[in-house]
C-alpha cells in the first residue's frame, strides 16, 4: 500500500468554480436594482430642475398674467420653460397646467401668504395692488408629472408598482423673488 498518494482538494479550484454563480447573484441582486434607483433618481432631479429653471426664468418677466407689448408673461414663460426642459429628457412628462402662484410675505410679521388661485394676477385674485413697502413678493412654480422607470417590468399579478412596473407621480415646487412687483397686476 502506498501511503503518500492521497489527493487533496485545493481551495482555489472550488472558488473558481463558484465565482460565476456568485458574480451573477451580485449583479442581479444588487447592481441591477441600484442602477434602476440611480436612473430614477436622476430623472427626478431633471424634473426638479425643470421647475427651478421655469421659476428662475419667470421671475424676470415684466408682467405676471397678461403678456406685455414685447415678450411674455411670467405664467407663459414658466409653462414654456418647464415643457421644454421636460421634453429634452426621455421618461419625464409634465401634467398640465403648470401652476404659478404669487407668494406675499408680510415684512413686519414674516408670515407668507400663498394666493389661492394659480396663474392669476394680484388684483384678479381679489387682493390689493402690490405694496412693496409692506410686503415681499415672490412667485412659486408647481409642477406635477410622471417619471418613467428605466425598464418597465411586466409585474406579477397585474398590480402596478410605481417606479418598477408603472411611472410614479411627482410634484415639485420652486420659489424665487419676483423682480418687477408692479407687474403683478398685469
Amino acid at each position: 500500500m502506498i501511503a503518500g498518494n492521497r489527493r487533496r482538494n485545493h481551495p482555489i479550484g472550488s472558488t473558481i468554480a463558484e465565482a460565476p454563480l456568485a458574480l451573477w447573484i451580485v449583479i442581479m441582486a444588487m447592481a441591477f436594482p441600484l442602477l434602476i434607483l440611480v436612473m430614477t433618481s436622476l430623472k427626478y432631479a431633471f424634473f426638479w430642475n425643470a421647475a427651478r429653471d421655469a421659476c428662475k426664468q419667470a421671475c424676470s418677466a415684466q408682467t405676471f398674467e397678461n403678456p406685455p407689448p414685447s415678450g411674455q408673461s411670467a405664467v407663459a414663460i414658466a409653462t414654456s420653460v418647464a415643457n421644454a426642459a421636460a421634453a429634452s429628457f426621455d421618461g419625464i412628462t409634465i401634467i398640465p397646467p403648470v401652476n404659478v402662484f404669487i407668494i406675499r410675505t408680510d415684512l413686519t410679521t414674516g408670515n407668507p401668504e400663498k394666493l389661492a388661485v394659480p396663474n392669476q394676477r394680484l388684483q384678479g385674485s381679489g387682493y390689493a395692488p402690490p405694496d412693496p413697502d409692506n410686503f415681499f413678493y415672490s412667485i412659486q412654480v408647481e409642477l406635477d408629472g410622471n417619471v418613467e422607470p428605466l425598464i418597465r417590468h411586466p409585474g406579477v399579478g397585474g398590480i402596478p408598482i410605481p417606479g418598477l412596473t408603472a411611472p410614479f407621480r411627482v410634484s415639485v415646487t420652486s420659489q424665487q423673488p419676483f423682480e418687477n412687483t408692479q407687474g403683478l397686476d398685469d
